[in-house]
């Protein structure tokens, strides 16, 4: 799994035993090295950390009582641990692991895979709906900033970045491994660094990229959902390299005129009286848990019969985007 800009995610469980009063596992993140977590949630409650607790085996988690941005209760302030691991290089094995179970070495180490290390604990018969709502060790997620090796050529450095045009370079130079134009990248990115306003009166980015891709998923399906994020069209140059470029104006260059036919044809269209005539993009918001959620419905023709289009903008966590997804397909 990759992840890009920031999103709430879980992931496979890599270990997974009980030992004491204690129920012990390790849930893997992302397949490469992250730039931190922004959120923890267990189920469905989000929860603080607190970096003082050094000891491994003693709780640290920080509940509703230590600050509104959280809404686990009380009852979970003794009962668990959480530690990240964004998968830099040179990570040690969770030490509190290691200590606990005797077949763990220091070779334990997930090299390369940013995870999460937890244990959850025993509690009173009193106390365990509320610190364990579905009934079992917490289902462990994150919000991720995701992938900080991105390659920018406008500063030739590696980071983490949400620019929609360098997750899409990165996805095509690292995982797809093909070649592209760097100062061609770098016009795109600046184009997805042009600041819009969002319905609060924000300066948000124009095009970002914002959740996971999996290795198992066709080619297609990955650049449907990169490209479908920020209106990108994607080609094959004359040197044999990948071009692209996000949603914008750009002025053409060239301009056809009658001389330039020899015939021309008028078939009918695969869209015709089929075309939609309203778009009601669906995509991740934040405010709902990080989860799916349909934007507001884009009615292009009221006049007209009609036809709704439902795009997934899985890659999208921002309504303000999402619309102008939906107003731009609505158009074509």
């Amino acid at each position: 799994e990759f992840v890009y800009g920031l999103t709430r995610k879980g992931g496979p469980l890599g270990f997974w035993e009980a030992s004491g009063d204690k129920r012990w596992y390790v849930v893997l993140l992302a397949a490469h090295e992250i730039d931190g977590v922004s959120e923890y949630w267990l189920d469905e409650y989000t929860v603080g950390v607190d970096a003082a607790v050094t000891d491994n085996v003693q709780p640290n988690l920080l509940t509703a009582s230590d600050s509104a941005a959280y809404t686990a209760p009380d009852a979970l302030a003794d009962a668990g641990r959480i530690e990240i691991y964004t998968g830099a290089s040179g990570q040690a094995a969770p030490p509190g692991f290691v200590a606990e179970f005797t077949e763990l070495t220091a070779a334990y180490d997930f090299k390369g895979l940013a995870h999460a290390a937890v244990w959850a604990g025993k509690v009173g018969s009193d106390a365990f709906s509320e610190t364990y709502p579905n009934g079992d060790a917490w289902n462990v997620t994150a919000v991720l900033r995701g992938n900080n090796q991105i390659y920018d050529p406008r500063d030739e450095t590696r980071k983490y970045t949400n620019n929609a045009a360098l997750c899409i370079a990165h996805w095509l130079t690292e995982i797809v491994g093909a070649s592209v134009d760097w100062d061609s990248v770098a016009t795109e990115a600046d184009a997805c660094d042009v600041t819009v306003l969002n319905a609060d009166g924000e300066s948000i980015p124009k095009w970002t990229i914002n959740g996971t891709l999996q290795d198992d998923s066709e080619f297609e399906a990955q650049r449907g959902q990169m490209a479908g994020a920020c209106d990108a069209f994607l080609y094959e140059r004359a040197d044999g390299k990948a071009g692209f470029y996000v949603g914008r104006w750009i002025a053409p260059t060239v301009t056809l005129t009658a001389a330039d036919f020899l015939s021309c044809n008028i078939k009918e269209g695969q869209a015709g009286s089929d075309a939609p005539s309203e778009i009601a993009p669906v995509y991740v918001e934040p405010d709902n848990a990080w989860r799916e959620s349909p934007g507001g419905v884009w009615v292009e023709d009221a006049t007209a019969r009609r036809v709704r289009d439902e795009p997934q903008f899985y890659l999208v966590t921002s309504h303000n985007q999402a619309a102008r997804l939906a107003k731009r397909l609505a158009k074509v």
